[in-house]
C-alpha cells in the first residue's frame, strides 16, 4: 500500500492519494491544489477510482469538482456532512475572504 500526502492550500490541508501495487487507488479529501494531486496521478499511472472525503470543510472540498469532472469518478461524503458542503463557500469567505470553489 503507497500513501502519498500533499498539502494544500492557505491552511496547508493534507489530501492522501491511496494506490495498491496494482495502481487502484483513492483520493481522500482532495484540497484546492488539483494540479499538484493530477501530476502525482499521472506520473504514478494511478487509476483512480474514487473520491473520498473525511468532511466537507472547504479546504477539504476544493478539488473534489475538478476530479469528478475530469476523472468521472463518484465522491463519496457521509450524508450528515451535506449541510457543510453546501455552506462550504460562506464558511471560505468568512475564514478566508477568498473567492468560491464549485461545490460537488
Amino acid at each position: 500500500m503507497n500513501i502519498k500526502t500533499i498539502k494544500s492550500g492557505k491552511i496547508q490541508e493534507n489530501c492522501y492519494i491511496v494506490h495498491d501495487g496494482s495502481n487502484d487507488g483513492l483520493i481522500i479529501d482532495p484540497g484546492e491544489n488539483h494540479d499538484e494531486i493530477a501530476n502525482y496521478i499521472n506520473e504514478k499511472d494511478i487509476n483512480a477510482l474514487a473520491i473520498i472525503n473525511t468532511h466537507a470543510h472547504y479546504d477539504h472540498i476544493g478539488g473534489v469538482k475538478y476530479f469528478q469532472d475530469n476523472l468521472k469518478i463518484p465522491f463519496y461524503l457521509h450524508s450528515l456532512d451535506a449541510r457543510t458542503l453546501r455552506s462550504a463557500n460562506l464558511l471560505r469567505m468568512v475564514f478566508e475572504g477568498q473567492l468560491s470553489i464549485s461545490i460537488p
